[in-house]
């Protein structure tokens, strides 16, 4: 993770490098966001889930029944640990030769990503565009979604949008980053927890 964010720092600073070098930083609009939150499956080299720590699922779930393992691993048939695959009692990958690993993240911790909670979805955006209208130093709570990019690039572009036969998810943003509202009241994200079972979550902009 700490590579990660080295090679990120590092790549972002050439590309706005670039831009002041060849005197386009002040109109070019930079966007700078995650797709998802921290993938908290892997503990110690996931992140950091911030704030949002799952506490209705801590308080609902219980850690005997419901365990989350690293990669490579899986959950203990009993006491909440994780066990190297194979090994004896191989199905579940318990026994003596398979021998406990590391401890088990409870699930109702694991809110990042591949979860509906708000660690994985309620990610923060850093914009930069001067001569746009966005103000140094400005913040917004309003509802965006990375589906917003490809309306709002149509828009810089003053390119049509699609036709209204065309379903598209995403709104222009840009009344948002010059300080207006969004065009979304409700954003949707469905999780598949197993073949039989969906489900839906709706942030709505006025939760919080």
């Amino acid at each position: 993770m700490v590579n990660l964010a080295e090679d990120v720092d590092y790549l972002t600073g050439r590309v706005l490098g670039a831009l002041d070098r060849h005197g386009l930083a002040q109109r070019t609009l930079v966007f700078w966001t995650s797709d998802n939150g921290p993938w908290l499956q892997e503990q110690r080299s996931a992140g950091n889930a911030g704030p949002f720590s799952g506490a209705w699922l801590g308080a609902n779930v219980s850690p005997r029944i419901c365990t989350v393992c690293p990669s490579g691993l899986t959950p203990a048939a009993a006491g909440g640990g994780c066990v190297k695959r194979g090994g004896a009692g191989a199905g579940a990958g318990v026994g003596a030769k398979a021998g406990v690993a590391v401890a088990g993240l409870p699930c109702g911790a694991d809110v990042g990503l591949g979860s509906s909670w708000e660690a994985n979805l309620r990610m923060p955006a850093i914009v930069r565009w001067p001569e746009g209208g966005v103000r140094a130093g400005a913040s917004s709570s309003e509802l965006v979604s990375t589906a917003d990019v490809f309306v709002t690039a149509l828009a810089l572009a003053g390119a049509a949008p699609p036709p209204p036969s065309t379903i598209i998810d995403g709104k222009n943003m840009l009344p948002v980053l010059r300080g207006g509202r969004s065009a979304h009241r409700f954003l949707y994200h469905c999780e598949h927890l197993s073949p039989a079972v969906l489900l839906m979550i709706v942030i709505s902009d006025a939760c919080c």
